[in-house]
């Protein structure tokens, strides 16, 4: 997939809470802008600058006596209005099929144009369309399924054509390409195309309408005739492929609710691979982690009133637990992952669920490192998933280093080692216990799914044995510096007063 990369300072905008986004500055912010139920807190210079439609609002708000303006019906909502206000203060923004039309349309709305600025958002983004965009006919047919959700702005726009037209060349040149995923209507309009311009034969037709019919409804036939008995006849590795082409397709309702009730009976069995199902517009996720936390919730729903053992013994001999923290390592590599979405699903298992909280630890670990805009609280709730009694003495010492965590979460890890190593007899020579995050059935998925990166000093890599392998290397000072004050600080104690100097008292 082609990618436009904007701007060159660094992302300075922050969020508090779900519903307020602010710029990090010294100035303090002079205008609020409200779009849906999300409020911007900014400054006035850097959108006026590109924005004619602004400059008339902020003139009439100024008229009122109030610092606030409003964008009712604001096309691709509140993250479309942060790439153009990104945009307006110069900061990196990179566009992609995923989200160029959603810019397009925000831009419009805002009159970011050549009259008020040379080289403005609309002039970038027609340049990229036009000469990256609609010549690969794969992101032709992202944009067009994306122009369903920005109607009437992508039908104004004139969008909706110039992808079909896109597609429409292609295919006629390469028949070979698939446009099986396209809506029916869109679908329609491309096959009009083909046909208008003569060069596709006949039977290349037939074959190309064919398939798109195979696809389109075999799969609702295939869900209605497998067997009703509980776990019988489908393992749920193909329930959830079948499950992808369903929300691909845009299967009727009672289909895939028949498939999520199937799945959910037999979660536990499936692997990583298999719930990486990609997400559909207008969610801006890679993953669709919506449908998994549905899965997982449908899932515990069979227990009821289950106690704590029975849960355990489910989760932890059923592989629910390991699958579910090794999902997590994946999609927190995500930028676009909301905070409340991880935690929502890290918190769907109980504690009982996980034996070890290593792989969960992996997981917050990645999330960390890959968002460093969190705020203190936000670090806070992601890491309060986490009990540092669980973790195995690798994972411990990995933590124990990690600057990337809170000093509390730092020294309560040091103190459970303290108390640990106390009750321990003593031994020379012992080797470190190995460490078992649980049943992990993709044990490469680090090397497999998420993002090729350098491994960085003291970095926790998920092993292809389906192991947590620290990869210990010196520490920085700081790091260095930080653990031993965080040990001295539970050692001058005895162990009573040790809870209370870690915050750990009753």
């Amino acid at each position: 997939m082609k990618f436009m990369k904007l701007g060159s300072k660094p992302d300075l905008f922050q969020a508090e809470g779900d519903n307020a986004r602010y710029v990090v500055s010294e100035l303090p912010a002079d205008i609020v802008v409200n779009v849906g139920e999300v409020r911007f807190f900014l400054h006035k210079f850097p959108l006026l600058s590109k924005s004619i439609h602004l400059q008339n609002l902020v003139i009439k708000s100024c008229g009122e006596g109030t610092d606030e303006v409003h964008l009712p019906d604001f096309p691709g909502g509140p993250k479309a209005f942060e790439i153009c206000a990104k945009f307006c203060y110069g900061m990196v923004v990179v566009l992609n099929a995923h989200n160029i039309l959603a810019a397009r349309c925000a831009a419009e709305y805002l009159e970011m144009t050549e009259d008020i600025d040379r080289g403005n958002l609309i002039f970038k983004i027609e340049v990229f369309l036009n000469h990256s965009v609609f010549r690969s006919w794969k992101d032709s047919i992202i944009v067009l399924r994306t122009t369903k959700y920005l109607l009437p702005w992508s039908e104004d726009l004139k969008i909706i054509g110039r992808c079909v037209d896109s597609i429409t060349s292609k295919t006629s040149v390469d028949p070979s390409a698939d446009i099986c995923d396209l809506d029916i209507d869109h679908y329609r309009k491309v096959m009009i195309g083909v046909k208008a311009k003569g060069r596709m034969s006949a039977d290349l037709i037939g074959e190309a309408l064919k398939a798109y019919a195979i696809r389109w409804s075999l799969v609702e036939t295939i869900i209605w005739l497998m067997p009703s008995e509980k776990g019988s006849g489908c393992s749920s590795s193909f329930l959830l492929k079948l499950l992808k082409v369903a929300v691909l397709i845009g299967a009727e309702e009672s289909a895939r609710e028949e498939l999520l009730k199937r799945i959910s009976l037999q979660l536990g069995t499936a692997s990583v691979k298999d719930l990486l199902i990609p997400a559909r517009p207008p969610c801006d996720t890679v993953y669709d982690v919506n449908l998994v936390q549905t899965l997982v919730d449908r899932f515990m729903a069979q227990y009821g009133d289950s106690n704590d053992s029975d849960i355990a013994d489910e989760f932890i001999l059923g592989g629910l637990g390991g699958l579910l923290d090794a999902y997590l390592a994946v999609i927190a590599t995500d930028p676009n992952l909301p905070l409340s979405s991880f935690i929502d699903l890290a918190a769907s298992i109980p504690t009982a669920g996980r034996s070890l909280h290593d792989g969960l630890y992996a997981a917050i670990d990645i999330y960390l490192k890959e968002h460093p805009s969190l705020t203190k609280a936000d670090k806070k709730r992601l890491c309060g998933l986490m009990d540092p009694k669980k973790l195995s003495a690798n994972a411990s010492a990995h933590a124990a280093q990690n600057e990337s965590l809170p000093l509390r979460v730092v020294v309560q890890v040091l103190f459970f080692e303290q108390v640990r190593a106390a009750a321990a007899p003593p031994s020379r020579g012992a080797a470190r216990p190995a460490v078992n995050p649980g049943n992990w059935e993709e044990g490469d998925l680090a090397a497999e799914y998420a993002p090729t990166k350098a491994q960085q000093p003291g970095s926790l890599q998920v092993t292809e044995n389906g192991g947590l392998a620290v990869e210990e290397k010196i520490t920085s000072k700081s790091s260095k510096n930080r653990g031993e004050a965080a040990e001295a600080s539970c050692s001058h104690r005895g162990q009573g007063e040790s809870l209370t100097c870690c915050g750990l008292g009753r």
